[in-house]
């Protein structure tokens, strides 16, 4: 892994990319049931709530750093990313016993994302596949560096990008979005769009 000091000065000079879809999200049916942890018992459902990574972190956030939103460029990856199903190495898929889930569309517009599925963009930062898709639950709870989480955490506080783009570790075809809370400013945002108001939400 680099040094932080030469990761900060790489990502400064960094291309980035747009990334406008209908991305996916997969969440148990019980955390839309009610507001968030926090919130007053009779606030909105939250269907874009960006504090759990605060809380207990993410794959790019580490525990207490920043808020932000993981979402799937497609159902399958959404699927498998929240342990609904297994994707074999050749393609299969395998459905696994979990509870029941809510499946719904996010539309978006991210502006100056940093793509890590760019193999230039792993070289330039000095990390790989194995890296971006490794357990790291592991190595927050004994306090370990996590390299991904690193490199999520100097993205943001470079203040160039709204959010980064990367391999799923569940679909290995698959991508991930996540985007930063606080810095989904105009043109940027993320959107729940639901008929009947339930799960309906805009960031910002």
């Amino acid at each position: 892994m680099l040094p932080e000091g030469e990761l900060r000065d790489i990502l400064r000079t960094l291309p980035t990319v747009s990334a406008h879809g209908r991305w996916m999200c997969a969440l148990d049916y019980a955390a839309l049931r009610k507001p968030p942890p926090g919130f007053p018992r009779r606030s909105p459902v939250q269907s874009l709530w960006t504090g759990g990574p605060l809380r207990s972190g993410g794959r790019f956030t580490p525990a207490g750093e920043f808020e932000a939103l993981y979402v799937a460029a497609d159902p399958i990856t959404a699927m498998a990313e929240a342990g609904e199903i297994l994707v074999m190495s050749d393609g299969s898929i395998v459905t696994l016993p979990v509870g029941n889930k809510v499946h719904y569309r996010v539309e978006g517009v991210l502006t100056q994302v940093l793509d890590l599925t760019d193999l230039g963009i792993q070289a330039r930062i000095g990390t790989t596949r194995q890296e971006l898709t490794g357990a790291w639950l592991p190595m927050q709870t004994t306090g370990e560096v996590v390299p991904a989480q690193l490199r999520g955490r100097l993205a943001y506080e470079s203040g160039r990008f709204t959010g980064l783009m990367s391999i799923s570790s569940k679909n290995q075809a698959g991508t991930i979005i996540m985007a930063f809370r606080d810095r989904l400013t105009a043109p940027n945002y993320l959107e729940v769009q639901d008929p009947t108001g339930y799960i309906a939400q805009r960031l910002p």
